[in-house]
């Protein structure tokens, strides 16, 4: 499926056109955080513009921290050669599975109290998880350990600042 990807300099910029097809899913998904919040929050915690610029802070570290992760790990496992596919591709991967988390979004404003929310985002993000992992493989030419660490570090990073970040940023109490 790589033929369908324009894997040029030029094809990278334009790789990140993705973000602009992913932002109603986004805002969805910021709209049942915010509810979440607000439960979670003192009554009268305000939610106005700030609010959703941490959000955008932290949806944009979402997205660069695991692509930086395949610069530095490129260039210290000796796969640099690799990262502007590997970047293409996961930039525009993350359109369809932005999309596939719609359900979770409007699972969780519907009905909160819910487990069924987690368990369509846990299925959600395995399924992302190897799709991950089947795309860093065949970009590594079969070389399947790597493809394995990069995509481990590709999600635990973001998990990590993530969490640092919503802290943070005050947008949620650990």
């Amino acid at each position: 499926g790589f033929q369908y990807l324009d894997l040029t300099e030029r094809g990278f910029w334009r790789s990140w056109w993705a973000v602009v097809f992913c932002l109603p899913p986004t805002l969805l998904s910021w709209a049942s955080f915010r509810l979440y919040f607000l439960t979670q929050a003192p009554q009268g915690t305000p939610t106005g513009p700030l609010f959703f610029l941490k959000l955008a802070i932290v949806e944009a570290a979402n997205w660069l921290v695991p692509l930086l992760t395949i610069l530095v790990l490129g260039r210290i496992a000796g796969f640099s050669r690799a990262a502007l596919p590997l970047i293409v591709a996961f930039n525009w991967l993350s359109v369809p599975l932005q999309w596939a988390y719609v359900p979770v979004s409007l699972l969780q404003i519907w009905a909160p109290a819910e487990s069924s929310a987690a368990l369509l985002y846990l299925l959600t993000l395995g399924t992302y998880v190897f799709i991950s992992y089947r795309i860093s493989v065949a970009v590594l030419r079969g070389q399947k350990f790597p493809a394995f660490v990069l995509v481990m570090v590709m999600f635990s990073l973001p998990l990590m600042v993530q969490s640092q970040l919503m802290t943070a940023l005050g947008l949620v109490d650990l």
